[in-house]
This record gives structure tokens, sequence and C-alpha cells, in this order.
């Protein structure tokens, strides 16, 4: 698709790189992500359950 042609996979990476690097070296930072994910993980469990839902529903009826 078009929206592809813009996409910079070396920044992709280069980020990835850096971002896993300053958890490797940074106590901080390893706990601010911890802390992150499971806010996330509080705040959006209700949409994670209602995609498990349509996903079973597909499931059961071979839609999908």
């Amino acid at each position: 698709p078009p929206i592809w042609t813009a996409f910079d996979g070396t920044w992709l990476a280069e980020a990835i790189d850096g971002n896993q690097q300053a958890r490797q070296t940074s106590t901080f930072r390893r706990m601010r992500d911890r802390i992150f994910v499971a806010y996330l993980r509080y705040r959006l469990r209700a949409e994670w359950h209602r995609i498990e839902q349509v996903l079973e529903r597909q499931g059961s009826t071979g839609a999908g």
C-alpha cells in the first residue's frame, strides 16, 4: 500500500535498539517501563476483553 512508501525500516530498527540499550543500562528506565506496561494492562483490559469475545465468536462461526 502507498502508506508503506514513507516507512523507514532503518530508523525503526535504530529506535528499537536505542530503547533496548536504555533499558539494559538504566534501572530507572526498566522500572518506568514496567510501571507503564502495568498501567496499560489495567487501562486497556476492557478493550482486550471485547477483542477476545469477538475472536471467540468468529472462531465459533467459522468466520474470519
